[in-house]
């Protein structure tokens, strides 16, 4: 079976119903790295996303970094550096992104979600470049993987 890379984002530790800052859940997630020793991929995972979501691009780079460092496993690998061409789509640097897509690509990563959109998205930023000859044999392959997605 297809095992994913969770990189949901997932709140820590608050109460059901609770009300929170960006504050606090920053600081919440700062508080569990910290107890890990700054070994907790949940709470970079989280961090990123959360950093993302705030437009806090540079401070989102910096945790996926810190990932790739504590990680020896190609397959996390080509997960992260998908999340960082995703990053560069969301600043609108394509080219930036075609570069991550491309490291996760060399990396071969076997989990056919995370294979999926590492072709879909470097098809997809491909296209953002006007080179549609180029995009056209990952999008094709991103359909092979996986013809029921859309997206590509």
């Amino acid at each position: 079976m297809d095992q994913n890379l969770d990189f949901r984002f997932s709140v820590p530790d608050i109460p059901q119903g609770e009300a929170v800052t960006f504050d606090e859940i920053e600081e919440r997630c700062w508080k569990q790295l910290q107890e890990k020793e700054g070994k907790c991929v949940q709470s970079l995972i989280n961090l990123a996303k959360l950093y993302s979501q705030a437009k806090r691009y540079d401070q989102a780079f910096r945790c996926v970094e810190r990932l790739i460092a504590l990680s020896d496993d190609p397959e996390e690998h080509g997960a992260y550096y998908l999340a960082l061409g995703g990053f560069m789509e969301q600043i609108g640097d394509y080219q930036g992104a075609v570069r991550f897509y491309r490291q996760a690509f060399a990396l071969e990563p076997c989990r056919n979600q995370t294979w999926y959109f590492i072709h879909n998205n470097l098809g997809y930023s491909l296209n953002e470049l006007a080179d549609y000859n180029g995009a056209i044999p990952y999008l094709r392959r991103a359909i092979e993987i996986d013809p029921r997605r859309p997206n590509a």
